[in-house]
């Protein structure tokens, strides 16, 4: 496994170098496919909050970069947090959360890939790969255990795979002469029972989350 991915860098490596002689004729996508007034106010039970930006997240963050906080509550003590960073010319912007998680002091204890569903407004299903993430946060003797979802929307896909996320970077610098606008996408919840019942909160969530912005946005 570590050789196949070991291989898919050194290819990806060398696109990019091969990508650099076409950046002059390279656009920025001028919308993303992620926008402030599609992100739905409440997600059937769960009704949003906005929550503001702290001043590390505005220093750390190019100047053009767009970061929307919420957390949805269902009325009976459960929530549900959800960032979204859009990129803009600054491909800094979006990383993976095991960058920033450990910085907040969040331990990861697992981590897999795993495939949700949501309905497009066609009606048609699609299937996407999220990275989830079991994490735990120990402060003054408190354990607090959160279970994470986190992936990418840019150039029409949805994925929860870095590589893949960099591949479609440089495919579409290469032949489509744009750099793709792309939007990263975490969404957690607190684990106050079985890790399973969480994961399966997670998962309506998401699938009428992706819907309704899939609906508001006319198609992802």
């Amino acid at each position: 496994m570590e050789n196949k991915k070991i291989i898919i860098l050194i290819f990806i490596s060398i696109t990019a170098v091969i990508s650099g002689f076409f950046a002059a004729k390279v656009s920025v996508e001028f919308l993303p496919d992620v926008a402030p007034d599609i992100i739905p106010y409440q997600v059937g039970r769960w009704k949003s909050s906005d929550i503001e930006m702290n001043e590390i997240e505005k220093k750390l963050l190019p100047a053009d970069t767009v970061m929307v906080k919420k957390i949805y509550s269902d009325g009976k003590g459960g929530e549900i947090f959800v960032n979204i960073v859009i990129s803009g010319k600054d491909r800094r912007s979006i990383h993976r959360a095991e960058v920033c998680l450990p910085s907040q002091g969040w331990i990861i204890t697992g981590k897999e890939t795993v495939f949700l569903s949501y309905k497009e407004q066609t009606g048609e299903i699609k299937a996407v790969d999220i990275q989830k993430l079991s994490v735990v946060n120990r402060k003054k003797s408190v354990e607090i255990k959160s279970l994470v979802l986190y992936y990418y929307i840019g150039g029409g896909r949805v994925t929860g795979n870095g590589l893949k996320r960099i591949f479609f970077t440089v495919y579409d610098r290469i032949f489509k002469s744009r750099q793709t606008r792309w939007s990263y996408i975490i969404i957690y919840t607190p684990v106050r029972g079985a890790e399973t019942d969480a994961l399966d909160i997670l998962k309506d969530f998401f699938e009428q989350f992706m819907f309704n912005m899939d609906k508001n946005r006319g198609g992802i």
